[in-house]
């Protein structure tokens, strides 16, 4: 996938971000709000950004609007839920962020 946006022309200006599934559907994992139904993988590539990390800090893909908003340098509207991740891509902390809510819908 990214070899076909270099061949486009746009691995410059283009932000990729993987958010992975949870898995099979085994006790204690997928729907569920134990560990293993909802931790999953997080990438993002940043043109211009060389850094690779790791890190373990809580965040929803409900941040992924406002953190690609502040990553274009566009405000986010003040009653949008989630918080931006940016400061932890920067290698910071992310302030005030103890806790995200999970929960299963069925």
């Amino acid at each position: 996938l990214l070899e076909e946006l270099k061949s486009s022309g746009h691995d410059d200006d283009t932000i990729v971000i993987f958010l992975s599934d949870h898995g099979m559907s085994f006790p204690f994992s997928k729907a569920t709000v134990y560990y293993n139904g909802t931790w999953s993988p997080l990438l993002v590539r940043i043109p211009g950004q060389q850094s690779t990390q790791s890190r373990d800090e809580f965040v929803s893909s409900v941040d992924v609007m406002p953190s690609l908003l502040e990553l274009l340098h566009i405000d986010a509207p003040a009653e949008m839920d989630g918080r931006s991740w940016v400061p932890l891509l920067k290698g910071e902390k992310q302030p005030n962020r103890d806790f995200v809510v999970t929960h299963v819908n069925t």
